[in-house]
């Protein structure tokens, strides 16, 4: 990809993707504390969510506080709050860590479904992620084939289609 005058232009498959640098004010990201496990669950436990989820059934909230204090203390997750300009919590983003990349998965809070948020928390999660972990090249995420709208997404950042298995499709990005 290629930065030009606020316009990330992607070189293969012809595709364009309009950016602004007002996009980045719309969204911050910042790592998520013990405060955000009550939302993470909730949002996960959606039932929406789950239908687009590997593993679609409901998280007993034991189970929830047991994974989410494990991923705050583990150096190969990095676990991001999307928050917008009025500071409101939009979703998650979670990074996968391993060798010299990451598996990048998204959850957004089910009230801001559909509002075309979803590119802009991972464009601000992804430069998040490229500061503080630079030696991380690759980003790779796996998505429902029935989830279209966030293949929509991932496509629209520049992640390319891989391969399908199972009903999962896989994506790649080189950062």
């Amino acid at each position: 990809m290629v930065q030009e005058s606020g316009v990330l232009i992607r070189l293969s498959n012809n595709w364009t993707i309009q950016w602004s640098p007002e996009d980045c004010d719309m969204i911050e990201v910042r790592l998520a504390t013990f405060s955000d496990s009550k939302d993470i669950f909730e949002w996960r436990n959606d039932r929406h969510t789950r239908q687009m989820l590997h593993n679609s059934k409901l998280v007993k909230w034991n189970e929830h506080e047991s994974w989410f204090e494990e991923t705050l203390g583990n150096c190969n997750r990095c676990l991001l709050i999307c928050v917008d300009k009025k500071d409101e919590k939009v979703g998650v983003v979670r990074f996968d860590i391993s060798d010299n990349s990451a598996e990048l998965s998204i959850n957004l809070s089910p009230q801001k479904h559909g509002k075309g948020l979803a590119k802009l928390c991972l464009n601000a999660a992804i430069q998040y992620f490229k500061s503080y972990f630079p030696k991380h090249k690759k980003l790779k995420a796996e998505i429902k084939k029935i989830n279209r709208a966030s293949q929509k997404s991932f496509e629209g950042i520049g992640f390319e289609f891989e391969k399908e298995v199972d009903g999962v499709r896989h994506y790649t990005l080189i950062l």
